[in-house]
């Protein structure tokens, strides 16, 4: 329905998922940006000169790549981020293990895993208590996602909350380079629409202007913005430490890094301007004076930690295990990317000369289809996840691909080398550990990938995955106007439910999990598709696009599945 972008940490794929419908060629642009192909780019800004508001849609669709490939950038080279993909391939190792003695135990699977953990949450949910050794994997899985996630959190002022931590930093980052290539490709009087009327744009600017209001408002230098946020993300921590800790260590926190450098460098910063490479240098001898180590030593200090790591698994698993190919992959583009790093910051300090860095930096392009393609992929593209009918083995579709990065530009490319160890990690380790620690409710997914991983692990070993209620779909908004925002010159649509108009700016958008997890409404749906059995098959298992329904169709779902599912879902 909505074209959506997002970098996926847990498998560190760039996801597109491509609307159902797509008279501008937004898939098309995407992959084009991906590949930083600028003469295509602008001869299709040029196509659309005189369609402004078709243009202004292109070119979000445009940086919003570059802003999700700058997300691998950092969580690959910050300590904080990098903490993160630690945090999901740890799991990886043990995934194996931890579901078989979860499963061979009741035949079941719950989740979120810490229930186990719980003695209320087990009687409540009828559940086993989990062996010693199973026990302290799930409290180190639990206390490292907590110690992450509390890194959201903001400071309140007069009940509004401003956001410093690592997600305010990550997002600050992509932000910067995102407006400063908008402005150099659409001209800053675009820039400045795309800013007011994109309703993502919006809330991100609310939500982190405690950060992006810095150099705006004169209190530092425009070049020092990126520089500060690297010294809070150069965090004094990784998966091994210890728990209780960190959470009394300001260096092992964003939040508190960023402050306290921020406070202690502001005196020199604010009456004079600095370039990027001086500010780097200004936060490291900031960093040294606070904790006794600069951000760089720290950095420096941590891929240490897990290449050693990374040569102890490998001793205990063998080399060819998903989880040490996985971790060897990322610490080895890790040290590629130091070692650049290291030899000149400037093209990743400074939005002005950050093109030419991210046109080699590559993250696997995951595009996803809700509604199941038919169409044979080209010879350059690799299948991810598909799927068939029982009834009929030639009705096939695929959901996911990716394409094939060209061999003759390899030695240029900053990415991922084990190709099939991402694509498995993509498609079952990565859609399994997410539910473990968060069960369905996941800020980006793509429902394919979670019902197909379920299904996998009952059919595989006859286990069933079974879901806390409060966590047993996703959390993310669907706003219709959204909808509406990226089909610009649209003055109505069709209802998905009974066919009959919908006009601008109506309608109710309501989520693919409400029918696919509720038979009532999957036979309400169904109903309307009409009597042939493979019709009604086929719709079933494969599509997964999000609807835009009309007031009464929405009034007979709200009575089917009531208010609570739908309140998620539906604004």
């Amino acid at each position: 329905m909505v074209p959506t972008l997002y970098f996926d940490q847990s498998s560190l794929g760039l996801w597109f998922i491509r609307p159902s419908y797509d008279p501008h060629g937004y898939a098309e642009l995407a992959c084009k940006a991906y590949g930083f192909d600028m003469p295509a780019i602008d001869q299709a800004l040029h196509e659309t000169r005189q369609k402004s508001e078709v243009q202004l849609r292109q070119l979000q669709i445009i940086v919003s790549v570059w802003h999700e490939i700058r997300h691998f950038l950092d969580s690959m080279l910050t300590n904080h981020g990098f903490n993160r993909i630690a945090h999901y391939l740890r799991c990886y190792l043990d995934l194996p293990r931890v579901v078989g003695t979860l499963g061979r135990e009741t035949g079941r699977i719950f989740c979120p895993v810490d229930s186990y953990i719980d003695p209320v949450l087990r009687d409540v949910f009828g559940l086993p208590e989990p062996n010693a050794d199973l026990q302290s994997w799930i409290k180190q899985l639990v206390g490292f996602e907590q110690l992450l996630g509390s890194e959201h959190s903001g400071l309140q002022r007069l009940g509004t909350e401003i956001e410093f931590g690592e997600r305010a930093q990550l997002e600050s980052l992509a932000f910067i380079v995102e407006s400063a290539t908008l402005r150099r490709l659409g001209g800053t009087e675009k820039w400045r629409t795309i800013l007011i009327d994109s309703p993502d744009l919006k809330v991100m600017r609310g939500r982190y202007h405690g950060i992006l209001s810095l150099s705006r408002h004169n209190r530092i230098p425009d070049k020092a913005v990126m520089p500060l946020i690297y010294g809070g993300l150069a965090t004094a921590v990784n998966y091994d430490s210890n728990i209780s800790d960190i959470e009394n260590t300001l260096r092992a926190k964003p939040s508190s890094r960023f402050l306290l450098l921020l406070d202690k460098l502001f005196p020199d910063w604010s009456h004079g301007s600095v370039d990027a490479s001086r500010a780097w240098s200004d936060v490291n001898s900031a960093a040294k004076a606070l904790w006794g180590a600069s951000c760089i030593d720290e950095m420096k200090r941590q891929l240490d930690q897990y290449e050693t790591a990374c040569e102890e698994l490998q001793g205990e698993a063998g080399a060819e295990s998903l989880g040490v190919r996985s971790l060897r992959d990322v610490v080895d583009l890790r040290r590629k990317l130091m070692h650049s790093f290291e030899q000149d910051p400037t093209p990743f300090l400074d939005p002005d000369f950050s093109e030419v860095l991210l046109s080699r930096v590559k993250p696997p392009l995951i595009v996803a289809s809700p509604h199941g393609e038919t169409t044979p992929l080209p010879n350059s593209w690799l299948p991810r996840l598909g799927g068939q009918l029982k009834s009929d083995e030639t009705l096939r579709w695929w959901w996911t691909a990716s394409p094939r990065l060209p061999e003759a530009d390899s030695k240029n490319i900053l990415g991922l080398r084990d190709t099939e160890a991402w694509r498995l990690i993509s498609t079952q380790y990565a859609p399994v550990a997410k539910m473990l620690i968060r069960g369905r409710r996941q800020r980006c997914q793509f429902g394919p990938e979670f019902m197909t991983a379920e299904i996998s692990i009952a059919r595989d070993a006859g286990w069933s995955l079974i879901f806390d209620p409060a966590f047993s779909a996703p959390k993310a908004t669907l706003l219709v106007d959204r909808f509406w925002w990226w089909l610009p010159n649209w003055k109505f649509i069709l209802c998905r439910g009974c066919g009959k108009v919908v006009t601008r700016p109506l309608g109710n958008a309501v989520s693919a999990w409400v029918f696919h997890a509720n038979i009532e409404i999957a036979d309400w749906w169904l109903s309307r598709l009409g009597s042939h059995s493979k019709n009604l098959e086929l719709a079933s298992a494969k599509d997964w696009t999000d609807w835009v329904v009309c007031d009464s169709c929405y009034a007979e779902i709200a009575t089917m599945v009531g208010d609570s599912l739908l309140a998620h879902v539906h604004t």
